[in-house]
């Protein structure tokens, strides 16, 4: 370790442009002696403006509606970093987006040499948590990455010749007003956070890895803007990439998540739209998307009162609440269906689950006894249907 304390920080944003603003923050600070975690500070933050890929990193925006904006916590901030090595995972992302925000409330800022855990590993945070057996319970929440982070560097330990960060007006200890994600419960699952998570980097060039991680907050929402496309292009240029090696990069990029999405050995509907998406972006021909597989559950499906019926994960109602399984059993039987509670090939004849693509031990047991699988939502259609 070195001999100044390290500020571990991480931020989820509303994107990564200059204009784009960050929406949660994290900072674990590290004991230079000993290497344990010794300060810990989180926040949502109001970004004044839409949060962007909710489907990313699960942020709303009621959640942030009575949250600070940076202003308000950036003494805080300041306080924090000033005089600390600051560590990231995929540190250029993080230091330029909290950059941003210092420049608007007028806060001068030295960053020093840093470290990115990202160009350590070679690894995306999901798999080289994995590696080095470091639970993550939460991805894409800012105080579990920035921990998972600071347990990277314990267990790894820090390269030589860092030197720290100087932020100016910060040369006493600040308090603020903070907000914390845990009132709002656990985010919901999406088929995009799984593939992105799960999706591996073909490559342990520090270029390669950097720019991967940059087209998963470019493509979180399934979109490539001007302002995305021009950091896309920037990063290239920083990078020093040759036009034939981006051209490389994304299709090694789309064969990754196609391996993550046919890894369930189905693609669905809704599987192939995202994978459309991701090429359509990347500008990949469309006869590198694999077919949508047979229907389990067909359109037309009609289950009769008494049928037997599971559920597998959760999901949100019409009013925007969550719903559990437990509920959406009560539903079904008030319209008549028999809730079961695990998939057998003769005690069941339907699999509700948030996801149909889910890869639970409830749904390879419907796909292998072909039994149909739908959604909530579908379920949800069908039981208004019925009232």
């Amino acid at each position: 370790m070195p001999d100044t304390k390290i500020s571990v920080i991480d931020c989820e944003t509303t994107g990564l442009g200059r204009h784009d603003r960050i929406i949660e923050l994290a900072i674990v600070t590290l004991d230079p002696r000993t290497g344990i975690v010794i300060d810990e500070f989180e926040t949502l933050v109001n970004p004044g403006r839409d949060v962007g890929p909710t489907q990313l990193h699960g942020i709303t925006a009621s959640m942030v509606g009575l949250a600070p904006g940076f202003a308000e916590i950036a003494p805080a901030v300041a306080s924090r970093l000033n005089h600390t090595v600051v560590a990231a995972h995929n540190l250029n992302f993080d230091r330029r987006m909290l950059d941003y925000e210092f420049e608007r409330a007028d806060v001068p800022v030295e960053w020093g040499r840093g470290i990115c855990t990202l160009s350590l590993t070679g690894l995306k945070l999901a798999h080289a948590a994995r590696a080095l057996s470091i639970p993550l319970a939460e991805h894409h929440r800012a105080i579990q990455d920035a921990r998972v982070s600071a347990s990277i560097l314990q267990e790894i330990g820090c390269p030589d010749e860092q030197t720290a960060c100087r932020v100016g007006g910060a040369e006493s200890r600040h308090a603020c007003r903070t907000m914390r994600r845990d009132a709002f419960g656990m985010p919901l699952e999406t088929p995009l956070r799984r593939w992105l998570d799960s999706a591996c980097v073909p490559s342990s060039a520090d270029a390669c890895v950097e720019y991967f991680d940059l087209l998963d907050h470019v493509l979180s929402d399934l979109e490539l803007d001007e302002d995305e496309a021009a950091e896309l292009s920037r990063c290239q240029q920083r990078l020093e990439l040759r036009r034939s090696e981006v051209q490389a990069m994304h299709l090694a990029y789309f064969q990754s998540l196609r391996i993550a999405a046919l890894s369930d050995g189905i693609v669905t509907e809704q599987e192939w739209s995202m994978l459309h998406s991701v090429a359509r972006c990347l500008g990949l021909p469309q006869d590198a998307i694999p077919a949508v597989s047979q229907s389990v559950a067909p359109k037309d499906l009609s289950i009769q009162p008494g049928s037997r019926v599971c559920f597998t994960g959760s999901a949100v109602g019409d009013d925007g609440q969550a719903l559990n399984r437990s509920s959406l059993e009560l539903l079904a039987a008030s319209c008549g269906f028999q809730p079961v509670s695990a998939v057998t090939k003769s005690r069941c004849e339907l699999l509700v689950a948030s996801d149909p693509a889910s890869q639970s031990g409830k749904a390879r047991k419907a796909r292998a006894y072909r039994i149909p699988i739908i959604s909530v939502e579908d379920f949800l259609r069908l039981v208004h249907a019925r009232a």
